[in-house]
């Protein structure tokens, strides 16, 4: 599974997307992804808003757009997504682990 680009606000994100997951929440502005798998190298490139990234060994890195994040394949993480100026805009995109090599 990939994550979408999206360009909008934190609810519309909830209300669309991650609601359909039984693993998303929407709390005071915040979405929350739990327990997502990262199958494959993952290239995140954030334009608007704020992301937080944690891993099941509760390591975090959490920064604030512009910015770009590169997960590494053969995790499950946790996506905590917040609004800077009403959006978050952002795209993701697979990444080969043979082009990695």
């Amino acid at each position: 599974m990939v994550l979408p680009s999206m360009n909008k606000s934190v609810g519309a994100i909830s209300n669309n997307y991650l609601q359909q997951s039984s693993k998303a929440s929407l709390i005071n502005g915040l979405a929350d992804v739990r327990g997502y798998y990262v199958a494959n190298c993952l290239l995140i490139k954030l334009n608007k808003g704020s992301l937080r990234i944690e891993n099941e060994f509760g390591e975090f890195i959490e920064q604030s757009a512009p910015c770009l994040f590169l997960l590494e394949k053969d995790q499950t993480i946790t996506f905590s997504m917040s609004e800077i100026e009403g959006h978050i805009d952002f795209s993701s995109l697979e990444v080969s682990y043979d082009l990695m090599q």
